[in-house]
């Protein structure tokens, strides 16, 4: 099994681009539809930009946003006004402290990832697979 290279901080390709820009377009498009579509789609695709390239956090952390997210559309689809802007403060604070959290694991490597985690290389070393030149 080939090792990966190391190559961790941000990361933007051109398939990440283009996933941008249609979710803005779509976005744009629905939005005279209904307006949720527009912040839910940009919400979802803003965090999956920030999870994915910027802070590259690991799948479980972005699978419990994405529950927390879930329960956020359902607030707002509910369309109960008062529970509008405390489900988006709350989904805020709980996409801050996913991002935290991704930053304090051994395995973070993110944007900054230097600093916030200097003993990556080690990390990142002892958990790719062996190469078979490695049993000479």
């Amino acid at each position: 099994m080939d090792r990966r290279p190391f190559s961790p901080g941000f990361r933007l390709s051109l398939v990440d681009i283009a996933v941008v820009v249609v979710a803005v377009v779509s976005a744009t498009l629905l939005d005279d539809w209904h307006p949720l579509f527009f912040v839910g789609i940009l919400v979802a695709v803003g965090h999956f930009f920030l999870f994915c390239n910027v802070f590259r956090l690991p799948r479980w952390l972005e699978l419990m946003w994405v529950v927390a997210y879930i329960a956020w559309a359902v607030c707002l689809a509910s369309d109960i006004e008062r529970l509008c802007l405390p489900a988006s403060v709350l989904l805020a604070v709980f996409s801050v402290a996913v991002i935290l959290w991704g930053m304090r694991l051994p395995s973070y490597h993110g944007l900054d990832w230097q600093f916030v985690n200097p003993g990556l290389r080690g990390w990142w070393e002892s958990h790719q697979p062996m190469a078979d030149d490695d049993f000479e």
